[in-house]
C-alpha cells in the first residue's frame, strides 16, 4: 500500500458560552454606568454647550480607556512587550483616577447629602424639643388667671373712674379704693398675655416639628453594618462605614469592567471543525515535515479532492508559525492575528488561513484577549 506524508488541517472557531455572554454583558453594563457617571460629572461643571460636548467626549474616551487598558497591559506583558505594557498601565492608572474621582462626585453626593440632611433634621428636632421644654416649664409656673378678654373690660372700667388719674398718685379715697384692684388686674392681665404668648410659641414649635416629619434612617446599609459589627464587639463609626461602602461601589464600577471583559474572553471556547488532510510536498521545509502523520495515500487523495490544498504562501506562513512556536518554547502568545502576521512576515488574512491548516500540529485558542498557539502533544 502506498504511503504519503500528510498534515491534518482543521478550522477552529471561537464560540460563545452562556458564562462568557454574561461576563460580556456585565462588562458592557459596567462600562455604560462608568460612562454615565463620567459624563454627568464632566458636563455638570459647564453651562455652555461647547464645553459640555468637549468634557463629555473626554469622559467617554476615559471610560473606553479604563475598559481596554488593563487587558491590553496584561496581554502585552505576557507577550514580553514591556514598553507597551507599561504605557497601557500608566494610561489605566490615569484614566482610572479620573473615573474614580468622577464617580465619587456623582455616587458619593447622595450618601453625603442624606447624611447631612439627617444631621440637620436631628439638630432641628433637638432645638425644637429644647425650646418647647423651656416654654412649657415657664407656662406651668404661671399662676392661674382669667383670659385677656375678661380682664381688659374690667381694667378699662376702673381706669375710667373720675378722680383716679391712672393711679399715678394714691392721694384720695378713690385711688386708695381702686388702685390696688387695678394693679392686681393689670398683673393678672400680664400673666394672661404671657400665657397666650407661650401657648402660641408652643403651638408653632409643634407645627414645625410636624413639618419635619418622621425621622428616617439615612444610609441604612451603613447603620446595619455598624449594628452587626457591634454585636461582635467591634466598634465603627457610621460615617466611616458609609465612606467605605461608597468607595466599594466606586471601585466595582470603575475597576471591574476590564476584568469582566478578560473573563468573558477567557470563557470563549474553541471548537475545531472536521479535520482535512493535505499533502506535504517533497520540497516542504524539514521543520514542517517533522510534524506529519503517515496515512494511506488513497484516503489522503480522497480528502484533498474534496478540499483544495492551501497555497504556497499559506504553507510557508504555517511553517513560519510552527518555527515561531518552537522558538517560543512550545507556546506562542500574540495580541492579534495582525501581530501574528507581522511575526510570520505575511498579511493577517494569510496568518488566519495558516492557523487553520495547523490542526494536528498546533492547538490554537484564545484567552484573555490573546491568541495562543501551542504545539500539539
Amino acid at each position: 500500500m502506498a504511503l504519503l506524508s500528510t498534515r491534518t488541517s482543521a478550522v477552529q472557531h471561537n464560540s460563545f458560552t452562556m458564562p462568557s455572554v454574561l461576563a460580556y454583558s456585565a462588562a458592557v453594563l459596567l462600562a455604560l454606568a462608568s460612562a454615565s457617571t463620567n459624563i454627568i460629572a464632566a458636563t455638570s461643571k459647564h453651562t455652555e454647550i461647547g464645553p459640555k460636548l468637549i468634557a463629555g467626549s473626554i469622559a467617554l474616551s476615559v471610560t473606553l480607556l479604563v475598559l481596554v487598558t488593563m487587558p491590553a497591559a496584561l496581554s502585552a506583558f505576557r507577550a514580553k512587550q514591556y514598553v507597551t505594557s507599561a504605557i497601557a498601565g500608566v494610561l489605566f492608572v490615569l484614566a482610572g483616577a479620573y473615573s474614580v474621582t468622577s464617580a465619587l462626585g456623582v455616587l458619593g453626593a447622595p450618601r453625603l447629602t442624606a447624611t447631612m440632611n439627617a444631621d440637620h433634621i436631628a439638630k432641628d428636632r433637638a432645638r425644637i424639643a429644647e425650646e418647647r421644654a423651656r416654654h412649657w416649664a415657664e407656662l406651668t409656673m404661671l399662676a392661674p388667671s382669667k383670659s385677656m378678654h375678661e380682664l381688659s373690660p374690667e381694667i378699662a372700667r376702673i381706669l375710667a373712674l373720675p378722680g383716679l388719674g391712672g393711679c399715678a398718685l394714691i392721694n384720695g379715697p378713690v385711688t386708695r379704693q381702686w388702685c390696688p384692684t387695678l394693679a392686681s388686674l393689670q398683673a393678672e392681665h400680664a400673666r394672661a398675655e404671657r400665657r397666650s404668648a407661650l401657648e402660641g410659641t408652643i403651638a408653632r414649635l409643634d407645627t414645625e416639628a410636624a413639618r419635619l416629619g418622621t425621622p428616617k434612617l439615612a444610609n441604612a446599609d451603613a447603620a446595619a453594618l455598624v449594628a452587626i459589627a457591634a454585636a461582635f464587639g467591634l466598634s465603627f463609626g457610621v460615617d466611616a462605614v458609609n465612606m467605605a461602602l461608597m468607595l466599594l461601589a466606586v471601585c466595582i464600577l470603575e475597576c471591574a469592567s476590564g476584568p469582566a471583559l478578560m473573563i468573558a474572553q477567557s470563557m470563549r471556547t474553541v471548537a475545531p471543525s472536521v479535520p482535512v488532510m493535505r499533502d506535504i510536498t517533497p520540497n516542504a521545509p524539514t521543520l514542517a515535515a517533522q510534524s506529519v502523520a503517515v496515512i494511506p495515500a488513497a484516503c489522503v487523495h480522497a480528502i484533498v479532492e474534496a478540499s483544495p490544498a492551501p497555497s504556497a504562501t499559506v504553507t510557508a506562513a504555517a511553517d513560519k508559525i510552527v518555527m515561531l512556536v518552537r522558538n517560543a518554547g512550545g507556546e506562542l502568545r500574540v495580541a492579534s492575528k495582525r501581530e501574528l502576521g507581522r511575526l510570520a512576515e505575511c498579511s493577517h488574512p494569510t496568518a488566519s488561513r495558516a492557523l487553520a491548516t495547523l490542526a494536528g500540529v498546533a492547538v490554537v485558542s484564545q484567552e484573555a484577549g490573546e491568541i495562543i498557539v501551542r504545539l500539539a502533544a
